[in-house]
């Protein structure tokens, strides 16, 4: 009887049990947000990765076949278009094309009008493509990146070695959003080409804090 009185006493009391979950649950508000932050940036990452690992494909092409591509989606490089334009909207992941498996391919014509492509990765969750615009026999192109759980849209382009981002981080605007062709959510992201293209003339992206396009 002496040795649980004993082992009673020495039991938590409510307020010390109050004072422990009070503690738990600041650490919790505190944590949850840095996990969250932590996770976007992670799908941020995600997406300018396989806009450069695009752009090196472009640059691939280029240095074989003096062209550019347009994104094109579920096509053997057997079998693409190389019609150029705006491109398919590819949503990853998908494994580059070959010569007989289906896959994503950037695809555009050669100087003598013959079809070419070279085939690229797309991540889980990315969604990326590819505009072209026919320059002196060759094509020009505008690329764009973004994870459909991040919260920046990244583009590129083949006059210039800078990777740019428009960031939206209120009400999760572009949290979970899907990128479509034509740039939505974001305004300002390329749609179809229709002159060389230039980072440097697009309209803003609807963005904040980013409103206007940055360089990485």
């Amino acid at each position: 009887m002496k040795f649980k009185q004993k082992y009673y006493n020495n039991g938590f009391t409510l307020i010390e049990l109050l004072i422990v979950v009070a503690i738990i649950g600041i650490l919790a508000a505190i944590a949850i947000p840095q996990y969250s932050s932590y996770r976007i940036k992670s799908f941020n990452s995600t997406a300018v990765s396989d806009l450069i690992n695009a752009k090196t494909a472009q640059e691939a092409l280029f240095a074989a076949h003096q062209t550019y591509g347009a994104s094109e989606a579920n096509v053997s490089l057997a079998l693409v278009s190389g019609a150029g334009g705006p491109g398919a909207l590819i949503i990853g992941g998908v494994s580059p094309a070959t010569d007989t498996v289906a896959g994503s391919a950037l695809a555009g014509r050669n100087p003598v009008n013959v079809k070419v492509g070279i085939g690229v990765a797309i991540s889980n969750g990315v969604c990326f493509y590819s505009t072209t615009v026919p320059v002196s026999g060759s094509y020009a192109y505008v690329m764009v990146t973004k994870h459909t759980q991040g919260s920046r849209i990244f583009v590129s382009e083949s006059t210039s070695s800078t990777t740019k981002f428009v960031q939206n981080d209120v009400g999760g605007i572009f949290v979970g959003v899907p990128l479509a062709v034509g740039g939505f959510p974001a305004t300002g992201v390329p749609a179809a080409a229709s002159a060389i293209p230039s980072i440097t003339i697009l309209t803003p992206g609807n963005g904040s804090p980013n409103p206007n396009w940055s360089a990485l």
